[in-house]
């Protein structure tokens, strides 16, 4: 990276008038959750009105978060407890490998079609009728591995071993509208870095769709 992002740990304020909005901005359900997380969230980054949005999040528990960003955050509101920003530029190298954990909105966009087909679900209705978990489970498994071979193809990694851990689809509330329907997967494996700049670049632009509802963000560590 030509600057250090910041890789900052965060969890809501154990303050009793934070506490009295945990049912507001942490609710049980996982869709909501990500549609008001997403919101307090922007609070630590949403400084002007035209500020785009610049970081990657992952929910780590309720009212806790990872976040991965161009720039520190700022709780202004004193929403969360005290946290500490770290600077975050690892110099990988041609080989280095990667341990990581990524939670996606893994899509793929089939030839004549107009919109971007979840790729789990789109391998799972391939499958005959009544297909058992079975093969279920391996076409998730499959159909996970070559969306991020595919990243890494375009993005400088080579996957070495990947297991989908999970499967769930949201439907992120929206007013006066439809809902935003997501399939998340969560996938944790190794890696190895096979082009360092891009692999910067995309861990910082992230992985796959719905990354304002807490997907992309890929977690990782040398693994020796």
């Amino acid at each position: 990276m030509t600057s250090p992002a910041w890789l900052t740990r965060v969890s809501l304020s154990r303050s009793a008038s934070a506490r009295a909005l945990v049912s507001l901005i942490a609710p049980d359900d996982p869709a909501r959750r990500a549609e008001t997380s997403h919101r307090l969230l922007w609070t630590l980054f949403g400084d002007t009105p035209e500020r785009s949005r610049d970081y990657l999040w992952r929910e780590e528990g309720q009212g806790r978060f990872t976040l991965l960003s161009a720039r520190p955050p700022e709780d202004h509101h004193a929403l969360f407890d005290p946290f500490e920003p770290k600077p975050f530029d690892p110099a990988w190298v041609i080989g280095d490998r990667v341990r990581f954990t990524l939670r996606a909105n893994a899509t793929v966009k089939r030839r004549g079609e107009k919109n971007r087909s979840d790729v789990v679900m789109d391998a799972i209705h391939a499958l005959p009728k009544g297909a058992r978990a079975g093969p279920r489970r391996e076409a998730e498994q499959a159909a996970s591995r070559n969306w991020l071979e595919a990243q890494g193809a375009s993005h400088g990694f080579a996957v070495t071993h990947m297991d989908c851990l999970g499967y769930e689809t949201l439907a992120i509330p929206r007013k006066g509208a439809k809902p935003i329907e997501l399939g998340v997967v969560e996938l944790e494996g190794h890696l190895t870095v096979t082009d360092p700049a891009a692999f910067s670049a995309k861990l910082l632009a992230g992985f796959g769709r719905g990354r304002a509802f807490g997907c992309g963000l890929m977690l990782v560590a040398r693994s020796g």
